[in-house]
């Protein structure tokens, strides 16, 4: 019930128990392992625990030939005379599903011991020890592989910058997104709904505050981005210079040779260094 084959001993032929069997039929090594083929096949096709109701001693002999052949066999622990048929003796670790697996599966691990290095062995370069290839994985490792990948497959997928910004400009967007890949940011959901945010505080509507960063090649809008207002209403007037800063441009001015400049800065200079000694006067 288990398979079209079954496991016998290679040296079966020279087991102490077969040439017992040979003696107690008057028989030959041949016709014993013979017959112990046929009784461990018949068993391993209507049978998954070893037992078979109905088969008698009777009908061994003479299915085999051998007169007193199932006799013999119980004789040396093969098999048990039981009140309803009969049982082969340590049926599982012989027979059946899992004996077979454990059969391939040690004939595997055999063959690819003698084609490959050992488990562990010295380096060449060195006193690391290095360690064999991994054996092959059985079939149900594969599968759950396979199913691992394809329950990623069915995963949904991330928003792409176009769904996350419907509202915005194309151009617009896909070169703000290039300035954030040169900087290693992702656009990802939880990004565009900070962004978003950050834009609401400076007044702006999503689609300005990408463009306004697309033109500046920013990631994001940052604390010290101006007001929309600000913004629209064109560029400020520069702020004036203070006093000190006008001293401080005059002495670079005349470090650099730039004399004429000098000169317009050098009354300005000096209010700036009485500024500072008033100051440290009055500390």
């Amino acid at each position: 019930m288990s398979g079209d084959w079954i496991k016998m001993r290679g040296n079966l032929w020279d087991d102490p128990r077969v040439s017992a069997l040979v003696d107690a039929t008057d028989s030959s090594e041949a016709a014993i392992v013979g017959a112990l083929y046929w009784l461990w096949a018949t068993a391993d096709q209507h049978t998954e625990d070893g037992v078979m109701p109905g088969l008698s001693v009777r009908q061994i002999d003479r299915k085999t030939g051998l007169p007193g052949f199932a006799v013999a066999v119980q004789a040396v622990g093969w098999i048990e005379v039981l009140d309803t048929g009969i049982r082969i003796c340590r049926f599982d670790e012989h027979n059946g599903a899992s004996a077979k697996k454990r059969c391939q599966t040690a004939k595997r691990v055999a063959k690819h011991k003698a084609n490959s290095d050992p488990v562990t062995h010295e380096s060449e370069s060195g006193n690391a020890v290095s360690v064999s290839p991994a054996l092959p994985r059985d079939r149900e490792e594969k599968e759950k592989e396979l199913d691992q990948k394809q329950d990623q497959k069915r995963a949904p997928s991330a928003p792409t910058p176009a769904e996350l910004f419907p509202d915005v400009d194309p151009g617009h967007l896909r070169d703000w997104v290039a300035a954030r890949k040169a900087k290693r940011l992702p656009l990802t959901e939880t990004a565009a709904k900070g962004f978003r945010r950050a834009a609401d505080k400076a007044g702006m509507t999503a689609a300005e505050a990408v463009k306004f960063c697309a033109e500046k090649g920013w990631a994001g809008l940052y604390a010290d981005t101006p007001h929309a207002s600000n913004a629209r209403a064109g560029p400020q007037q520069p702020q004036p210079v203070g006093k000190q800063m006008q001293g401080l441009m005059a002495l670079e001015a005349m470090k650099s040779g730039n004399r004429m400049a000098a000169g317009r800065c050098t009354e300005r200079a000096a209010e700036a260094v009485l500024l500072v000694a008033g100051s440290d006067a009055r500390r």
